[in-house]
């Protein structure tokens, strides 16, 4: 799901992004709790220093490579890979950047959605490698041509604001076991990668056999297994919603036979790609999982 950057050629320098109303037709009024994004832009290359600024609306930076900084009157936050930092209106910022190929999503939007999950202040998120998948779906809708897709980017942005206030809050004492936990959101930000147990198992500290029998009992499959499922629930994901050419995807999610990928779809869904690109969402109950992929 961690797509290559060569699929999205950015210039030096930033991408104007603004959302005019055309992407809401016909009717381009917010709706209550919402997230309505007003631009959503990438910047690759060093960021020079510059006056302080703010915005009357939200604005939330994602690391996708990189390090630079966001510095505030009062503090710095320092923004590397899979950083996400929320900003809320009103906020004097400004962004720094040494390394020459910094690469951040942001996402300027408008909304009380923040607000009423307890979002008030500005708030960072480091490791986030989950949220990745969304930023880059974020980024490919915004690049479609045929426009009127200001609901779908209303939805991914609202997801992420929303994951955001669910991974601030999860309690520090969570059962979730932190090896588990790195493991996992490593695998989401290298799911197009040739992954190793030995790497996996490093990942999670451990040695590679005592690595995998921990990693059956905590999730009941095998690394593989897992990574196989997780593959293939990200390209229903983007069958669904990209448009993307099925080998773009296969590709996309660490098949590099799009003939493989079509028989292992089929064999865990029930349904081939090429349906569930017909269907879309609607049909999604038509498409069956029928066997446990390996």
């Amino acid at each position: 799901m961690n797509m290559d950057h060569s699929d999205f050629p950015l210039p030096a320098g930033g991408i104007p992004g603004r959302l005019d109303a055309s992407f809401w037709a016909p009717d381009p009024s917010p709706a209550a709790d919402s997230a309505k994004p007003l631009y959503i832009t990438r910047y690759a290359g060093p960021r020079a220093r510059a006056p302080l600024e703010s915005h009357p609306f939200w604005e939330l930076t994602y690391g996708m490579g990189g390090q630079g900084c966001v510095e505030l009157p009062d503090r710095v936050f320092s923004l590397s890979e899979a950083t996400l930092l929320l900003l809320p209106p009103g906020c004097p910022h400004r962004e720094r950047a040494d390394h020459p190929h910094w690469d951040t999503l942001w996402l300027g939007f408008q909304g009380d959605l923040p607000e009423r999950l307890g979002l008030t202040a500005p708030t960072i998120l480091e490791n986030a490698h989950a949220l990745r998948p969304w930023c880059e779906q974020i980024w490919l809708w915004r690049q479609r041509e045929t426009g009127t897709t200001g609901p779908e980017l209303e939805n991914l942005t609202a997801f992420l604001v929303r994951a955001c206030a669910r991974l601030v809050q999860t309690p520090a004492g969570s059962s979730r076991r932190p090896w588990l936990a790195s493991v996992q959101d490593y695998l989401e930000a290298h799911l197009q990668r040739d992954l190793s147990i030995e790497e996996l198992a490093a990942v999670a500290g451990y040695s590679t056999g005592h690595f995998h029998r921990e990693f059956r009992r905590a999730t009941g499959e095998t690394p593989g297994q897992y990574l196989t499922r997780r593959r293939l629930e990200t390209a229903r994901l983007y069958l669904r919603q990209s448009g993307l050419p099925i080998r773009e995807i296969a590709a996309a999610v660490g098949f590099a036979d799009p003939l493989y990928f079509s028989r292992v779809f089929r064999r865990h869904f029930g349904c081939s790609p090429s349906q569930v690109a017909r269907i879309g969402e609607s049909g999604a109950p038509q498409c069956r999982r029928t066997a446990q992929s390996s």
